[in-house]
């Protein structure tokens, strides 16, 4: 019941994936490209039958547990190709990483890779959202020390609505299967994101910026929920080129402590 009232409580004030706030039409930026980052809740639209969309970063980690520091270095990247209008294909992982632990040896190597599905169902009219689904299946192609050793299906629901005063609001609503933990139970996460977003009062058609809230609570007692806080800004060179950045912030033991990363995307 307490996750219910926190949906509920974050849907006020949630947000649509970032690039995805309106544009004002009368500006060559009104067909701007749309983006499923730099926040974590993922937009309901697609890229467009035909249209190839590249969104890839450099990401930055740091956790302190237990009396250990631990630094994370990567590069999420995401590929999306659009099959028919509403509908796309996609491939993502964090690409190459290097993880450096203090008295432990550095370690590198590729991490597991996501092939996804993304559908447009509805668009947003008056109070009714844009909505879409997302179904992604992680496969474990990534090296022994950065891969799960395991197939993880994720399903997501995208609802976004485009408000007055240039405001936008979203959620994002899932469940994903991880692998199974260190003591070898396997369960169900419920996953949230919910964001709101707002043009700078400088560059108004380009820049924006955003605040959200995310997580993963484990649907199995006495498991601890991962829950975090983000800010960033992104802003459209172009209609098709996007640089972005965020800071991430870790509100539970379970998550990462701190995370940030700057980004580009380009649509061809």
């Amino acid at each position: 019941m307490r996750v219910l009232f926190l949906i509920v409580g974050l849907s006020l004030m949630a947000s649509p994936s970032f690039a995805e706030m309106p544009q004002e039409t009368t500006s060559r930026f009104a067909e701007a490209l749309i983006t499923d980052r730099p926040d974590a809740a993922e937009a309901s639209q697609t890229v467009g039958k035909n249209r190839f969309q590249v969104e890839t970063s450099f990401a930055y980690g740091h956790d302190h547990d237990a009396g250990v520091t631990t630094r994370n270095y990567c590069f999420p990247t995401l590929l999306r190709f659009g099959i028919l209008g509403p509908l796309e294909v996609r491939l993502e992982g964090e690409m190459y990483s290097v993880q450096t632990e203090a008295g432990a040896a550095t370690q590198r190597g590729i991490s597991d890779l996501a092939v996804g599905l993304k559908a447009h169902w509805l668009d947003n009219r008056g109070w009714g959202p844009s909505l879409g689904t997302l179904a992604h299946l992680s496969v474990p192609t990534g090296s022994n020390n950065f891969s799960s050793n395991a197939v993880e299906p994720i399903f997501k629901i995208l609802a976004d609505w485009e408000l007055p005063a240039d405001f936008s609001l979203g959620i994002n609503a899932g469940v994903d299967l991880p692998a199974r933990d260190a003591v070898g139970d396997k369960f169900a996460r419920f996953l949230y994101a919910a964001a709101v977003g707002h043009p700078t009062p400088f560059w108004k058609e380009r820049m924006r910026i955003f605040v959200e809230a995310s997580g993963a609570v484990q649907l199995k007692a006495a498991k601890s929920a991962e829950q975090t806080f983000d800010t960033g800004l992104a802003l459209l060179i172009t209609p098709d080129i996007q640089v972005d950045g965020f800071v991430q912030l870790g509100l539970t033991e379970a998550s990462p402590g701190l995370q940030t990363g700057l980004g580009f995307s380009w649509r061809l």
